[in-house]
Order: C-alpha cells, then structure tokens, then sequence
C-alpha cells in the first residue's frame, strides 16, 4: 500500500470513529441524565406522595384511638395542631421508641383526616393538598416505608437500579473522554503526516547551511521541494547520521 493511500484510508477510519465516539458520547450523556432525573426531588416527591395518600384508609375507631396516643406524647398545648402533629411524627417515633409499623398506623390515620376519610375531632389538619408542604423528600421517603413497606421497597429497588445505571453511563462517559482525547492526538498526527512540509530539528545549537538551506538551532520547518534537494546531499546525510539533524515529523 502506497504512504499516500494509507494516509487517505487512515484519515476515512478517524473521521468514522470520531462520528461513532460523538454518539456513544451522546447515548451515555442522555443515560447519566435520565438516570439522575429518576432520582431527583421533582420526580420522586410526586412518586412518594401516591404512595403514601393511595392507601386504605384505617376505621374510624382506629383513627381516632390512634391520634389520641400519638397526641398524647406531644405538649398539651400542641395536642390539636395537625401542622404539628404531622412535622413531629419522625422526631416522636425516635424519642418514645415507636416501631415502624406504629409509625405507619399513625401515619395512616393522619392521612385519613387530611383526605376527609375519617373525623379528626378537635384536632385542625391542614388541607389534602398543603398537608407536606414541610416535609422533605427524606421525610416522605420515611412516611412511605412506615404506610406503605411493599411499595416503598419497589421503588428503592428501581431508585437503586437508576443509580447503577448512572455510574455506568457517567464511567462510560469518562472512558470515552479518554478515547476522544486518543483519537485527537491521532487526527493531529494524520494531518501532519499528510502535510506538505517536514520539521527538522538542529541540535548542534548553532545555525548550519546544508545544501543552501539556512537551518537555524531548534525546530526548523521546510517544504518537501527544499527536502528533495538535501534528501541525497552528503553534508546532510553526516550530519543526519551524527545527530545533529533530526526529521521530528
């Protein structure tokens, strides 16, 4: 194969890659990006919210002797506030030692008065809509795993397979950044080698005049014409052979 026609089907090969390398680059952005978006608060807060306001609502006696107890462990004075009653249940469960099935019954019930299913007496909830407002998605995630378990545990499995998802797509990004960075250090040395001038380096530290071309200490750059005429030139070919003169590219 001639250098000429090598250097062609080699800069055809680059130009391929460097499509193929853009849209793989492209699939793993696009994967990173749906995979982190599984996982954000827009998404999952609306997610934990059907989980925890779609469930059967206790009986009216359950609600009721339930909001009593619960009630009961806060200060007197905040007994009746559902804002309250609501922004407490996760410090109440862990100061009074409740387990996580007491924590979705009072959970339970406290949805029950919010989405009008059950009597909350004296006690003044916020409306279906507002009830969370001061709850983080943290919280909810709690409220969801206490009412809700079976669910709460599908949706961690898929919050999970999304986070394998993204450390893949974000490690294929990273190893296709190093495979862009290759294939540019090959483009560059493609064109130079398909360039019509040669680099020629003199070490002697000196400027030397081989063939009547001036050749300064350093990188010097000449056309492949002026090349020709010292290619077969005795004072070049000394100096070539002593390593005093370099072809460089």
């Amino acid at each position: 194969m001639k250098t000429e026609t090598f250097y062609t089907a080699a800069q055809a090969a680059h130009a391929d890659l460097s499509n193929k390398l853009t849209t793989a680059q492209t699939e793993a952005r696009e994967r990173a990006q749906q995979a982190a978006l599984a996982a954000s608060d827009d998404v999952l807060r609306p997610r934990l919210l059907g989980i925890i306001t779609n469930q059967d609502a206790p009986s009216a006696e359950a609600v009721t002797s339930t909001l009593a107890a619960y009630a009961a462990m806060l200060p007197a004075h905040r007994q009746r506030d559902g804002v309250v009653l609501i922004n407490s249940l996760e410090s109440v469960k862990k100061h009074n030692g409740l387990t996580d099935k007491q924590a979705g019954l009072i959970a339970a019930a406290i949805m029950a008065c919010v989405h009008g299913k059950a009597h909350a007496g004296l006690i003044d909830f916020p409306g279906s809509n507002v009830w969370h407002h001061d709850l983080t998605v943290g919280t909810l995630k709690q409220w969801a795993a206490w009412i809700a378990p079976d669910a709460h545990a599908e949706l961690v499995k898929e919050l999970n397979a999304a986070m394998r998802d993204r450390f893949r797509a974000e490690r294929e990004m990273a190893r296709l950044q190093a495979a862009e960075a290759a294939l540019g250090m090959l483009g560059n040395a493609l064109i130079e080698s398909a360039s019509n001038v040669i680099h020629l380096a003199n070490h002697t530290g000196q400027q030397q005049r081989v063939g009547g071309v001036v050749f300064e200490p350093g990188t010097n750059v000449i056309d492949l014409d002026t090349f020709a005429n010292i290619a077969d030139n005795g004072g070049y070919r000394r100096m070539l052979d002593a390593g005093q003169l370099e072809v460089v590219a």
